[in-house]
């Protein structure tokens, strides 16, 4: 087990000393306890200091490190630094660097400042910033080197993570930036298209409104035609039974007067009964419902309306009174009388 017991207050003020008597530094008597007291609280404030501090000579042997440079070249507090030199705790690019620029320019400059990697005990790499310069006794003559090293891993930390961020961060502009071009490219065509849109149902409206006027001058005409028809139809249905009155049915008259009785009679009320249908309300409906019966039943259906029985219909129509019975059957089912009670003859005469 290494033992880390660091040294007393009386051994870093003669390591301190013997430093200074090495570079030929000379204090009077007089002066020496204050010098010492100094020297001691000097040398307390470099020992508790967090950033590593220690000076080295013309060779780079480190001659003295504060406990803070211990701990960042992870050596123990009682390990002999003074057998290694600074180059044994830089990689080999660095070495190179330290001998042929950084060196050189401290002698000629006095000092040299920036961020180097160090190389611990264990051989990890770990990112420090550097001021290193040359400490000179009271005469001016320069009797070692001083170093200030700085533990750059939490800030290089820190940077990669802003780092880390930014370009995490920039990645989500490059990627909103494509979402809103995209987006802008789509609306801009959504835009052309709402205005052709606008330009087509402008046009729709015009022509919409030409249909319309059109429609409504045909409409008109139309109401006229209807007009006139409707009065075509009337005077036309006046005259037909005008004419039936006056040219028909005198006849008919005379007729019946000449057979009073047998089947000419029957024949002859038949027709009388179908002219009445013609220019009847009756007999347009009757021919409305062509489509629902045949002409027999139509025939038939008249016949039952003028309240002839079976047998009748059957004389008049030449068939049997089964037929009759059948054809009066498909009537009612037509007419959706099946299952009812409602008689037939009264329902054709309520047809208006």
């Amino acid at each position: 087990m290494v033992d880390k017991k660091r040294p007393s207050t009386q051994q870093l003020r003669d390591d301190l000393k013997l430093s200074f008597q090495g570079s030929g530094l000379k204090t009077g008597e007089a002066e020496q306890g204050q010098s010492e007291d100094q020297l001691m609280i000097f040398k307390r404030f470099v020992e508790d200091a967090q950033d590593g501090f220690g000076y080295l000579d013309r060779e780079g042997r480190i001659l003295y490190a504060n406990p803070a440079t211990y701990r960042m070249l992870d050596e123990p507090y009682n390990a002999d630094l003074s057998v290694k030199t600074i180059y044994d705790y830089y990689p080999d690019e660095i070495k190179k660097q330290l001998r042929a620029i950084i060196l050189p320019t401290i002698l000629r400059e006095g000092k040299w400042s920036g961020d180097l990697f160090l190389k611990t005990a264990a051989g990890k790499l770990i990112p420090t910033s550097n001021h290193l310069f040359i400490l000179k006794n009271e005469d001016g003559r320069p009797f070692c080197l001083g170093n200030v090293i700085s533990d750059l891993t939490e800030r290089t930390r820190t940077e990669e993570e802003l780092k880390k961020h930014r370009d995490h961060l920039e990645d989500l502009v490059s990627e909103r930036t494509l979402e809103i071009k995209k987006a802008n490219s789509e609306l801009q065509k959504e835009i052309s298209e709402r205005k052709r849109t606008e330009v087509l149902l402008k046009k729709s409206e015009q022509e919409l409104k030409n249909k319309a006027c059109n429609l409504e001058e045909a409409n008109t005409a139309l109401k006229v035609l209807l007009k006139q028809r409707e009065e075509d139809r009337i005077e036309l249905e006046e005259k037909v039974l005008s004419n039936v009155k006056k040219l028909i049915e005198p006849y008919m008259e005379k007729i019946k007067h000449l057979s009073p009785r047998g089947r000419q009679r029957i024949y002859l009320d038949i027709i009388e009964a179908n002219l009445q249908e013609i220019i009847s309300p009756f007999g347009r409906r009757l021919s409305a419902l062509d489509i629902n019966l045949s002409a027999t039943e139509i025939q038939v259906a008249n016949l039952i309306r003028n309240s002839r029985t079976n047998k009748e219909i059957s004389e008049l129509m030449h068939i049997s009174v089964r037929t009759v019975e059948f054809h009066r059957k498909n009537i009612r089912k037509k007419l959706g009388l099946t299952n009812t009670s409602a008689n037939l003859a009264s329902y054709l005469s309520s047809l208006p």
